[in-house]
């Protein structure tokens, strides 16, 4: 077994250096449509010559494309849960470079840039907002959704009544049932009904 893996080193060794030897004395065709413009010694009044003067520029800066995506990341050091999201590239993103990516939001970890997508990191305090508290209030079953903050905002007031329950679900659901997820907490609903 050693031994082929010793051959497939060599064989990918003599590989990278013949490809490089490729690339170093076969280099691609260079496109002869662009002229390089010196203009010297010019002399007298040319503000009416009546020639237009083109100079054809290349810019190797990648920008960002109309048609690109934003990837948001972000990690929230209380919960570590990593949300997600992706979306059409806002419209102040739209034909910037990398460098004015990275000035424009320093805050945040450019993560990766091309043309047709955008990547940033970030790390939060707090927690994300997949966290819900189940709790009863008045003989029903009210969901809060928790904020970054912990801040508790009213998600869902329930119909499902809290008169049949046992003791320990009453008990549960006096000191809060804390769920991560929407399918998590749609489950434990359904298992109060």
């Amino acid at each position: 077994m050693g031994k082929y893996i010793k051959y497939g080193l060599i064989v990918f060794v003599i590989s990278i250096l013949i490809g490089f030897l490729i690339g170093k004395f076969f280099p691609t065709a260079k496109n002869d449509n662009s002229q390089d413009v010196a203009i010297e010694n010019i002399v007298g009044n040319t503000t009416n010559v009546g020639t237009k003067l083109t100079v054809q520029t290349s810019s190797s800066e990648k920008r960002v494309s109309p048609d690109a995506t934003l990837v948001i990341e972000k990690n929230y050091r209380d919960c570590k849960h990593v949300v997600k999201n992706v979306s059409e590239i806002p419209t102040e993103m739209i034909d910037l470079t990398k460098a004015e990516i990275e000035e424009n939001y320093s805050d945040w970890i450019l993560k990766s840039f091309s043309e047709d997508e955008v990547s940033l990191y970030k790390v939060m305090d707090g927690i994300c907002n997949e966290h819900f508290i189940i709790t009863d209030e008045s003989g029903k079953i009210v969901v809060y959704k928790l904020e970054e903050n912990y801040d508790k905002n009213l998600y869902e007031k329930t119909n499902i009544s809290t008169e049949y329950l046992t003791d320990e679900d009453l008990r549960k659901l006096e000191e809060g049932i804390y769920v991560y997820g929407v399918g998590t907490l749609n489950s434990t609903l359904e298992s109060f009904e």
